[in-house]
């Protein structure tokens, strides 16, 4: 078994659900956490996104054109890899299980999978100490490797090495610069890349991109168009190599998809779901996991025949089940018996007005900011407080009815378990 948390540092075992508490349960169990900057060190309970990732681990300092203001990378390249690095991590902590019968605990940070990317630029700051500067779409240790200006636009050309830094210069009739002592190898050129890149784009802005990439294709010189998204997916070679797929959904139709990178020559690979709607293998992975049919019929967790509750139906009041389309209410206990699990819970306060301020002795933070917020709404909710066990916490635990808004609960313990559901949204507990 595996199992991935990307919950604050402290989360998983406050719960009860940490590593060695599932240990105890299963030796044999692969468990990957992903946080922002690691479970140890001065940041490990901070919050952490792929921005911050990039900003603190130096991409954004490395990305984009001198003197300009900080840019970062144009896709979320921290979220990414660090779903590459968790991939990889977890298929080797399986095959050592296979072969030693042991389990793992696996730790994968935004902040380190970044980092681990300034390959370049991290190695030359070892070596001489100098920070490196961004170069727009330059190369730290190459020359020519970049975008170059034409008639029409620009086109990326990279030679950097001294075969195809000749052919370059022989195909666009340039060996006035091939023999010129500022770029005669590949130090001379990057030591001397401004100056290279106005020579090139001397000749370069002379014709057009197409006619360019033909020139250099003719010659063996590696270059290529910088594409916006409409021309990716329409360039012939992304077409031959099935990159576009289309898939019928059950409720929005006919849409594209993203195909299979990997290509598997025994085993071809290929997309044949499409996402599934909320809640719609929830059956199936119950049953796979010991539940029978009647268990989750009968279960407060689905409220209704199959699907958890999708919408909230303002004119009745009611919310309306994503799998049957009926309309269900759902009241205070209903959600105690979804948060505490059912009768292991003590109602203590049933209802209260919303001028009766919650009072307990270990009132949190979070219920007086509650009590603020009740005061406003006046006559539009209603709370019941309860106290039961959530994990290994003693909780006590408010669940609100707003006429038009959705519902909270909090701890007394702070764990703040906050939105049981929205009204555009699904029943759900979030931590």
């Amino acid at each position: 078994m595996c199992i991935r948390d990307s919950y604050r540092t402290g989360t998983m075992e406050k719960l009860g659900l940490g590593y060695r508490d599932l240990k105890k349960i299963n030796k044999k169990i692969i468990y990957c956490s992903i946080s922002g900057f690691g479970r140890t060190g001065p940041y490990s309970k901070k919050a952490g996104f792929d921005l911050v990732a990039q900003g603190m681990s130096g991409l954004m300092s490395i990305t984009g054109h001198p003197n300009n203001p900080p840019a970062k990378v144009g896709v979320p390249v921290a979220d990414l890899n660090t779903g590459m690095f968790a991939l990889s991590a977890i298929q080797a902590a399986y095959i050592n299980l296979l072969k030693n019968g042991e389990g793992q605990y696996i730790e994968v940070s935004l902040l380190e999978s970044a980092l681990a990317y300034t390959v370049w630029e991290s190695t030359g700051f070892f070596y001489d100490g100098e920070i490196p500067e961004p170069l727009g779409s330059s190369h730290r240790v190459s020359a020519p490797y970049q975008a170059l200006k034409t008639k029409d636009g620009y086109l990326n050309v990279a030679a950097p090495n001294q075969s195809n830094w000749e052919r370059l210069c022989d195909a666009i009739q340039r060996q006035d610069i091939k023999s010129k002592e500022v770029f005669i190898d590949n130090v001379s050129r990057v030591k001397n890349r401004m100056e290279l890149e106005k020579e090139l784009e001397k000749t370069f802005i002379l014709k057009t991109r197409e006619q360019w990439i033909k020139i250099l294709d003719a010659a063996g010189v590696p270059c290529g168009p910088i594409y916006n998204i409409k021309e990716v997916w329409n360039d012939e070679q992304i077409k031959f190599r099935d990159m576009k797929v289309e898939l019928q959904h059950p409720k929005t139709g006919k849409h594209s998809n993203i195909g299979v990178v990997a290509k598997f020559l025994e085993n071809p690979s290929s997309l044949r779901t499409p996402s599934p709607v909320l809640g719609e293998h929830t059956e199936k992975i119950l049953i796979e996991n010991g539940f029978s049919k009647e268990d989750i019929e009968n279960s407060d967790w689905t409220n209704c025949c199959k699907g958890p509750i999708l919408k909230k139906d303002l004119e009745e009041n009611l919310w309306v089940c994503n799998a049957c389309g009926k309309h269900h209410r759902i009241n205070c206990i209903q959600r105690f018996d979804i948060i505490f699990g059912k009768n292991n819970y003590e109602v203590l306060k049933t209802p209260i007005p919303a001028d009766d301020p919650l009072e307990f002795e270990d009132s949190s933070p979070y219920i007086k900011k509650l009590n603020s917020a009740r005061k406003k709404t006046n006559q539009d909710c209603a709370v019941m407080i309860a106290k039961g066990k959530i994990g290994n916490i003693d909780a006590i635990v408010g669940a609100i009815n707003f006429a038009f808004m959705g519902g909270s609960i909090a701890t007394s313990e702070g764990l703040s378990l906050i939105h049981i559901y929205e009204p555009t949204r699904p029943l759900y507990i979030s931590y």
